[in-house]
């Protein structure tokens, strides 16, 4: 409204329109600018539940992965009465899923109270 009041000549004609429209205009300005902060306000949340949803997302995946490594396990577990291949596959899947450098696995021998290392696990890619 300032910028039509200095440009516009004749300028009582100028300040006839500015008086006729100012008020409309700034209740339409105001309206506007509202609008314009509950689109950024919305955007905001949109973003942040999309980083959520990615962030559950990666969680049900490693889920998903431990309950197969799980299965697995459950498989070998059953399907074989060798004690050592049994031990061998666990401490290697624990391993893997924890993501741990290395892993080993003692048992006690119940005549001298003492433990003793059954098996034990690297992995390759963390050493």
């Amino acid at each position: 409204m300032l910028l039509t009041l200095l440009i516009a000549r004749p300028f009582a004609d100028a300040l006839q329109v500015v008086k006729e429209v100012g008020i409309p205009m700034i209740g339409a300005n105001s309206i506007g600018v509202a609008i314009f902060a509950l689109i950024i306000v919305n955007l905001i949340k949109e973003k942040r539940t999309s980083w959520e949803r990615d962030r559950y997302y990666a969680e049900l995946e490693r889920k998903v992965y431990e309950m197969e490594k799980l299965y697995r396990l459950g498989v070998q577990v059953s399907s074989t009465l060798d004690i050592n291949v049994v031990l061998d596959f666990c401490i290697n899947t624990t391993v893997e899923v924890l993501e741990a450098r290395v892993g080993f696995l003692l048992l006690a021998d119940e005549e001298s109270s003492r433990l003793f290392l059954a098996t034990m696990a690297k992995s390759e890619d963390k050493i």
